[in-house]
């Protein structure tokens, strides 16, 4: 028998056909063996089902369910992690459409076997051609991972503008046992139900992080989360997110200076907005994003931050100019950096 730990494999699936190959051939080729994988057909209509179909004649790991009624997305992945074993002692979910590398479910069972407090390993990852995940401190360890203090990581997380450390499921392994605890693993009346249960987790885990790209999440596909890509939703979750845990991870103090900051974050993005954005779909959105928290928005305060964000720049064309420069310069030197992180 394997004295390794069982880690279950979920993979949720409505019509990826076009993707599905890769994803399961990812897990297929992990170098850690010891694993269950549990393939969730969500009434798919194009050869997904085919396609799993015909791994599971190659791999007897594999066990195919079948949803007998269409499921939302999120309602999808809360029933099909109901799915595990009860020996599973890790999971790691891999969407249809995304892929996992080789070593990565061996090298983040070695972090969370390194400390039994620690309730999910996540690491880089690839956002189409974009690294993502950055922000944390490199590991000061050869083997390249780091294990983190849930709390401090949250409010890291909640005071920063800059960072995203949490990443989809694909990026993530959960300890199965909190996944067995919560009736609904994923809330799902969050826009990012990903990050929101990190944050509940923590509150009694630890983190563990690897400083290297493990995971692969496609940005050329049809899915909700890209449609609204062009809205900017990182900024109504920021405001959930601290409305949600800020009483929890932060005091009152830095909730107040940060809610301020965020809120000025916002209406400088509205007030950019109020001349570049006619979509009503738009406004609708953000709307709606931060009324489910009790947040109504205020037209005289983008119309505030419009005048502002004009004269800013019919006055300081210089400083246009000099800030496009800049970017420009920011993301040649992070080409380059990850250019070299590759060589290495």
């Amino acid at each position: 028998m394997d004295a390794s730990p069982l880690v279950s494999v979920v993979i949720p699936v409505f019509n990826e056909d076009q993707y599905l190959s890769k994803c399961i051939e990812s897990v297929l080729l992990q170098t850690y063996s010891n694993l269950e994988i549990i393939i969730v057909n969500n009434c798919s209509t194009d050869m997904s089902l085919d396609i799993a179909r015909h791994y599971k004649t190659l791999d007897d790991r594999i066990i195919i369910h079948n949803n007998n009624t269409f499921l939302c997305m999120l309602e999808n992945h809360n029933q099909a992690l109901k799915k595990i074993s009860p020996l599973s002692k890790y999971t790691k979910m891999v969407l249809g459409d995304d892929f996992i590398f080789n070593d990565c479910i061996e090298k983040m069972v070695e972090v969370a076997e390194f400390d039994s407090n620690v309730g999910i390993v996540c690491s880089y990852r690839l956002l189409g051609n974009e690294v993502a995940g950055l922000g944390l401190p490199i590991a000061n360890n050869p083997k390249g991972y780091s294990v983190f203090n849930g709390n401090k990581i949250c409010r890291y997380q909640l005071l920063r503008s800059d960072i995203y450390i949490f990443g989809n499921p694909t990026a993530v392994m959960y300890k199965s046992d909190i996944i067995r605890s919560r009736y609904k693993f994923f809330n799902e009346q969050s826009l990012f139900a990903d990050a929101d249960v990190c944050f509940e987790i923590l509150k009694k885990y630890n983190l563990g992080f690897i400083n290297q790209v493990l995971s692969y999440a496609r940005v050329d596909n049809n899915s909700f989360s890209l449609s609204i890509l062009d809205f900017r939703p990182s900024l109504p979750a920021k405001v959930e997110f601290l409305n949600k845990y800020g009483n929890y991870y932060l005091d009152s103090l830095e909730y107040r200076d940060r809610y301020n900051n965020l809120m000025n974050e916002y209406y400088d993005y509205f007030g950019w907005k109020y001349f570049t954005q006619k979509k009503k779909e738009f406004w609708e959105f953000h709307e709606k994003e931060l009324d489910k928290i009790g947040i109504k928005i205020k037209k005289l305060r983008i119309l505030k931050h419009s005048i502002i964000y004009l004269f800013d720049n019919l006055l300081n064309p210089k400083k246009t100019i000099e800030y496009i420069r800049k970017k420009y310069i920011k993301y040649e030197n992070y080409t380059i950096d990850i250019e070299n992180e590759y060589r290495c």
